[in-house]
Formats: C-alpha cells, structure tokens, sequence
C-alpha cells in the first residue's frame, strides 16, 4: 500500500513538473503568511533548478519522499537537541555580547556559529554553552505556508481551480518557497552578496521558558534567509502551489480553506 501510494505521489509530481516547464515560474512577494499550518523541507539530495520549482529534483531524486513530500513541522529542527541544556544555556548569558552565525549553503542549509575565542578576543569571546546543540542552527532548504494574499495578477483564473475556496470571504492560498543555495544567485540574478549572518544579541530579551517557546525562537532565526536573501525589502518571495499539494505537504486535515476566528495569528517579517 505504501508504494502504491508512493507511485501515486510521483505520478502527480510528474504531471506537476510537465505543467511548470510549460510555463515560467512566478514569484510573489508575500507580505504575511499564517503562522499555521506551516511546513519545512530539508530533503537529502541536490537542490532542484528554480525553473521547475516546486517539483523538481527534489521530488524525483532519490531516495523517493515519503507520503509527505518530506515535510516536517518546524518543530523538527531541534527534535534532536537537549531542551533542557539549551534553555538553560539561553537562559543563563547575561553579558552583552553579540554572536554571528553564518549561513552555509548546501543541499541542507544551516547556520554554523562562528566561534570566537576568549585569547582571541576575551570582550567579545563566544559563550561557551553555544557549543553544544546552539552550534549549528538548521536552517529549512524549502517552506510550504498559507496566506489570504492571493496570487498577483491572475486571481480570478486560479480561484476557479479552487473550487473549495469559492464564495468565501476570506479564502486561503498555499504557497511555497525556497532560499536559493547556489552561490552568489538569487533566484538566477547576481547581486546579492554570497555570505549571510544571522546576528544575535546577547542577552536575549524574552529567553525561551520551555520547549514551545523553544521551538518559535529557533524557528525565527532557521527562516531569516527566506526574507533576506530574496528580497532587498525582506519579504518572502514564494510561488503558488496546486492545492493537491498543499494536501500532501500538510495533511488533508491542516489544510485551511479561510480565516476563521481559531485561525493562528498572521505573521511576517
């Protein structure tokens, strides 16, 4: 049943990536998106060509994604760390002192703590409990999300293939995003610097208490490359996506048709 599912999966991928080389893909500029339902992807294999996205390599290559598509919750880029250690660590820097992290590009991103040491530098030398899980934040190569902007310029036309989103007031649309890996290049145009740092200040102002608090923190600093790499404004620059996907990514029940007064509170950059 699961490669049957599976096979089903990647024949919808296919048909997907025929339809998109037919046609350039179309970013917009996105100025909220829900903080709910929202997904990451940080897939092994070489990142897809930004002509084809989503539904490239990514989604063909192997090994094949799971029922998923291979998105997780935001949640999972720290499933691996000791909670505790961490909180206490963010918890217990008092001194002003400001860290920078430094955004490696590669098939799966993340932000690597650039350490500085006390005989290099003992004013403004790197906490030493960093070094531990805080080494290195991972940071999403891919991130599916729903907003009520619709898509710019052909809303009509789309809305009609929405047929669930038809006659509400407040309809939502589904979206992805990727930050572009490839040196130097922002979405194929040069001119972007190649290195980003994630800069944190020292003390934190409102330190994580517990793992949820935890789990935002990380979560706002593994998305900062998706509002500055793509836009001078720092907004994230997303396409749409067929709801098909949107289904597969975030499961048939998270899927969210408008905005209700349950909806998890909007946010941007």
């Amino acid at each position: 049943m699961k490669k049957l599912y599976l096979l089903m999966v990647s024949i919808l991928l296919a048909t997907f990536i025929a339809a998109c080389s037919t046609q350039p893909v179309t970013y917009f500029p996105i100025e909220s998106m829900l903080a709910q339902p929202l997904r990451v992807r940080r897939p092994v294999g070489p990142p897809a060509s930004p002509a084809v996205e989503p539904g490239g390599e990514d989604y063909t290559s192997q090994p094949l994604p799971n029922e998923q598509m291979d998105c997780r919750k935001p949640e999972s880029l720290i499933e691996k760390w000791k909670v505790e250690k961490t909180l206490k660590c963010l918890g217990s820097i008092r001194k002003p002192v400001s860290v920078r992290y430094l955004l490696v590009k590669a098939s799966e991103p993340l932000f690597q703590l650039q350490v500085i040491k006390s005989e290099d530098d003992a004013e403004n030398a790197t906490p030493t409990c960093l070094e531990g899980d805080l080494s290195q934040i991972l940071v999403p190569r891919e991130l599916f999300f729903q907003s009520t902007q619709p898509p710019a310029g052909v809303q009509e036309e789309w809305k009609a293939e929405l047929p669930a989103l038809k006659g509400h007031e407040d309809p939502v649309w589904c979206y992805s995003t990727r930050i572009p890996i490839e040196e130097g290049k922002v979405l194929g145009i040069e001119f972007f610097p190649d290195k980003l740092y994630l800069k944190i200040d020292f003390p934190l102002p409102n330190p994580p208490r517990n793992r949820q608090e935890l789990e935002r923190t990380v979560a706002a600093w593994a998305l900062t490359p998706f509002y500055y790499l793509q836009d001078p404004q720092g907004r994230i620059r997303a396409r749409y996506v067929n709801r098909s996907f949107c289904r597969a990514c975030f499961g048939e029940k998270n899927v969210l048709d408008k905005v209700d007064s349950a909806t998890p509170k909007v946010m941007g950059p």
